[in-house]
């Protein structure tokens, strides 16, 4: 479904933040789309975050916090909330904290082929698949909006 949309950065994730599939377009604008990626673990992880990735850090453990208010609590959900734990001291001053983080999530990312992007994702439960969400990249702004159109153009099925 999300390999036909080559104008529209997507991917699909789980209740872990595991990416499960991602097109191409989403793999063009950072790997942290890549599938197998755990965009908590990218986050707060030394070293994982690919240079010129920003994010809001607290939005990405909030996020987990709501998935973990939405399934039970299992072993994979216990086993990442102690590895970041482990790994990363501002992981755990995140999960302590409280947010009140809305989607769509905001971060940026310098393009090498297209410069600067300042983007959103806006993830919805798929039907059916109550613990899997499809997540649509938009930019925020007409400079964006116009460098996303742009990376699409030099990307997509045409310029293979």
């Amino acid at each position: 479904m999300i390999n036909a949309w080559t104008a529209v950065p997507a991917f699909i994730r789980d209740r872990y933040l595991n990416v499960i599939a991602s097109n191409d377009l989403a793999k063009e604008i950072s790997p942290i789309f890549n599938e197998g990626v755990n965009l908590v673990r990218v986050v707060f992880c030394a070293g994982q975050l690919p240079a010129g990735v920003q994010t809001v850090p607290q939005q990405l453990a909030d996020k987990l916090k709501e998935a973990l208010a939405l399934y039970e609590w299992d072993a994979e959900f216990e086993e990442l909330v102690e590895e970041l734990s482990a790994a990363s001291p501002e992981f755990v001053q995140a999960w302590a904290g409280a947010s009140d983080t809305v989607e769509p999530l905001p971060f940026s990312v310098h393009h090498s082929q297209v410069g600067p992007l300042s983007l959103t994702y806006q993830a919805m439960t798929m039907p059916g698949q109550f613990d899997l969400s499809l997540a649509v990249l938009r930019g925020t702004d007409d400079d964006s909006r116009a460098a996303l159109q742009r990376l699409a153009e030099l990307t997509g099925p045409d310029q293979s």
